[in-house]
């Protein structure tokens, strides 16, 4: 039996600079606004390289992600975000 958890209509895409690997990763319904204070917050990380990566918020869905030829990594946790 295939277990669905509730994601928000967002998705953390993140695009390794050095490699070309495209990334993306579902967000578990009610965790958004975290996501959104660290990432596109006043002191956020989107956007900006770092450790080769960077990191955006965006409204597509897992369907629009993977046709645009991101793999899809599974549930984004708040603790792996970079510092």
């Amino acid at each position: 039996m295939e277990v669905r958890i509730k994601i928000e209509s967002s998705v953390l895409q993140i695009i390794d600079k050095k490699t070309g690997e495209l990334e993306y990763k579902t967000i578990a319904k009610g965790q958004l606004s975290k996501f959104i204070d660290k990432i596109d917050g006043q002191n956020g990380i989107g956007g900006r390289l770092i450790n080769n990566k960077v990191y955006h918020l965006t409204s597509k869905t897992p369907e629009d992600m993977e046709k645009r030829g991101f793999i899809f990594t599974g549930q984004a946790k708040f603790k792996d975000l970079p510092v």
